[in-house]
């Protein structure tokens, strides 16, 4: 493989079908227990996305928060009226490059380097007690 191939390599994506409100305000309870349980006291990142009550220009930009905080910090970021189930995208990247976004539309996307690594996550029984009965597919 060139080194420029190597570079423009895509991350494999997975979206899950559309969740109802109740289940989208459950995926949001459940996020900060998921990230301690799957990676412990580390540092993640998130970022506010499409359709927060934040400046545009604040869109997308990375935060550091640790994984024990993580339910504070969503907390504060609903109640102060940021984001919120199914109203805006919260991206959540964890230290192993997979990434994990609760979308706008009330869907989850879920992205890595490797196919594996989302089949991987997507069927383990710690990520489905988390997003619940919803199924997804190879986005592309």
């Amino acid at each position: 493989m060139t080194e420029l191939a190597a570079s423009t390599k895509m991350p494999t994506e997975y979206v899950s079908t559309y969740v109802s409100s109740d289940d989208a305000e459950r995926i949001y309870r459940e996020l900060p227990k998921f990230l301690v349980d799957a990676v412990g006291d580390v540092v993640v990142t998130v970022m506010y996305g499409a359709l927060s009550n934040i400046h545009p220009d604040l869109w997308y930009k990375p935060m550091s928060v640790g994984a024990k905080w993580f339910d504070k910090f969503l907390r504060e970021s609903v109640e102060k009226g940021i984001v919120g189930p199914g109203e805006a995208d919260l991206v959540v990247t964890l230290p192993v490059g997979i990434e994990i976004t609760l979308c706008h539309e009330k869907d989850v996307h879920v992205r890595a380097d490797t196919v594996e690594v989302v089949e991987s996550l997507i069927s383990s029984e710690r990520f489905r007690s988390f997003v619940g009965d919803v199924s997804f597919a190879k986005r592309g």
